[in-house]
This record gives structure tokens, C-alpha cells and sequence, in this order.
């Protein structure tokens, strides 16, 4: 029987990176007995991983669900391949039901779920930071925390997989302890058998994403809101697309930009009243995930 490993993220745990090599080395995986597969990866957008999967499950985007899931059997059952790795983030935002739904389309393979997991306030800074950049939110950094604080109930996410997997407990990795040494590919290399050798021990991972400034993400989330005031304006998008990438290079008219707008942007989007509210939220589910799931020294990584 095939072994199939799956990597459901969650969100802003270096999944893409993650995704990024196997994709670039799916090939030379095929030789070690490996399949990272084609099918389920989006064609345009993030190519790299599997997100075509969890999205035909939530039926969103308009994709052919049944279409998805049977090309990637076809796939896995064509391969002479002993283990298959797939690989989402989006995985993570599945409700109990559409999980058991993506159990049942596996069920013919041996099962791991691999999940990781990100200090809640620290995953809501770097949310709200990426959604900010992309210049889609002109929302407050309270405002998105109140809204989309259900995304840190780690138990509602391991409850869900645990239940479809037979009560099993998921593969469960603390982001924070491995987020700078040994990095997500040198730890996710373990998930494999010693013998496998599937991911180089000496590979170097380079850091792609440098994180800008909180009064930088708070000078482009006050353009955001102004931006909204401009409806119908002409060549708007382009214009504060523009000023957007200049703030986010932090040097010369971006950095002056940043500067000038100090008087009236606060110097950090986000204060203790935001962090002692989403504890509060979470006191009740991290209690279970502690009691059901966790150790004493992994929930360290999730304080706050």
C-alpha cells in the first residue's frame, strides 16, 4: 500500500517554500520512489501546491470537484511511486464535514497528516500584514483580528483530522521552534523514513520573504482606506499599485512617502488590547488543545 503524506499547513508556516521544492524537484522525487503530483495544482497563481484539492471540496471557484479528486487518483494509482506527499495550506479551512470528505478520497492509501502550527497573534500580524501589501484590506488590523480569529482555533483543526483519520492523532509540528533553525524543509525531511534521504540534511534554506515594517504595512493599510475613498477615479489601481511596491522597496521616494506620513500613522497597527482579546477568544479551545493534543512545552509556542 502507498503512503501518503499530507501536509495541510496551516497558513504563514512556510508552506510555500515548502511547495516551491518539491515542485522544482518532482522529478529527481520520482527517482527516490517519491510523488509529489501534478494533478490538483493550480495552472496560473500559486502553481506550486495542491490547492485545486481543498478548493473543489468548498466548491469554490467554480471547479469540477469530482473531476479534481479522480485525476489525482488516476495519477497516484498510475505511479510506481511508494509514497506520495500533497500539499496545502488551504486544507487548514476546511469545515469537519468537507474534511472527512477529503478522508474518503484517500481512504485507498496509509494516511499521515502533517500540520503546523504558528503562535495565533504572531499568524494574525503576518495575515493581516500579507493582506495589506496585496492592497486588498482596508480594514484595521481590530477590525480583521475580530473577524477572522476562528482562523487560531488549532483545535477545531486537529479535532477535525484526528476524527477522519480514525481517531489518530495528526503529525503535529510547532512552527516557532523550527521556523529559523533547522527551517520547514530540513524538519519536514524527517517525516520520512532515515533510510528515504528524500530532502538533502546539508540543504541551505534562504529566507524569500522579508517582513517590511509595521509603520510601513500601516502608511499602505491608511493608502488602502484612502484608495477606497476614490471609486471610479480614473487609472486608481495602478496609480496606488504603484505607491504601494515604491513603500514596500523602503528606500528613496517609498521611504520618504513612510517618513512624511509619521505624524499620522501610528507607529504599530496593533497594541495589548488586541493581543488580550484574541486570548480571550482562544483560552477555551487552547485549554482542549493542551488536554487533547499538545504538550506543556509545545503550548509555550503558542502563547502570547
Amino acid at each position: 500500500m502507498k503512503s501518503l503524506i499530507l501536509h495541510i499547513g496551516t497558513h504563514k508556516t512556510g508552506s510555500t517554500a515548502l511547495q516551491q521544492w518539491f515542485s522544482a524537484n518532482d522529478e529527481k522525487l520520482r527517482d527516490k520512489g517519491v510523488l509529489y503530483p501534478s494533478s490538483g495544482r493550480p495552472v496560473t497563481g500559486p502553481v506550486w501546491g495542491h490547492h485545486l484539492l481543498p478548493w473543489a471540496i468548498q466548491r469554490r471557484r467554480g471547479i469540477d470537484s469530482e473531476k479534481v479528486w479522480a485525476e489525482l487518483k488516476k495519477e497516484i494509482e498510475a505511479s510506481n511511486a511508494h509514497t506520495v506527499v500533497i500539499s496545502s495550506e488551504e486544507f487548514d479551512d476546511l469545515s469537519k464535514a468537507e474534511v472527512a470528505r477529503v478522508a474518503e478520497h484517500l481512504a485507498p492509501w496509509s494516511l499521515r497528516v502533517v500540520i503546523y502550527l504558528r503562535n495565533p497573534y504572531d499568524f494574525m500580524v503576518s495575515y493581516y500584514k500579507q493582506i495589506v501589501k496585496s492592497g486588498v484590506c482596508r480594514k484595521t488590523f481590530p477590525e480583521v483580528l475580530r473577524a477572522s480569529a476562528g482562523r487560531c482555533n488549532y483545535f477545531r483543526i486537529c479535532e477535525a483530522w484526528s476524527a477522519a483519520i480514525g481517531g489518530n492523532l495528526p503529525d503535529i509540528r510547532m512552527y516557532d521552534r523550527i521556523s529559523e533553525m533547522p527551517g520547514i524543509l530540513a524538519d519536514f525531511s524527517t517525516v520520512f523514513s532515515s533510510q528515504q534521504s528524500v530532502i538533502p540534511s546539508d540543504l541551505v534554506e534562504h529566507r524569500r520573504n522579508i517582513s517590511p515594517t509595521d509603520r510601513t504595512i500601516g502608511f499602505i493599510s491608511f493608502l488602502n482606506r484612502f484608495e477606497g475613498r476614490l471609486e471610479g477615479v480614473f487609472e486608481r489601481k495602478r496609480v496606488f499599485a504603484a505607491l504601494r511596491r515604491k513603500a514596500l522597496r523602503g528606500h528613496g521616494v517609498g521611504k520618504l512617502m513612510v517618513t512624511l506620513s509619521m505624524p499620522f500613522v501610528k507607529a504599530s497597527f496593533y497594541d495589548v488590547d488586541d493581543r488580550n482579546w484574541l486570548r480571550s477568544q482562544l483560552e477555551s479551545s487552547n485549554a482542549k488543545l493542551a488536554a487533547n493534543y499538545l504538550s506543556e512545552e509545545d503550548m509555550s509556542y503558542l502563547a502570547f
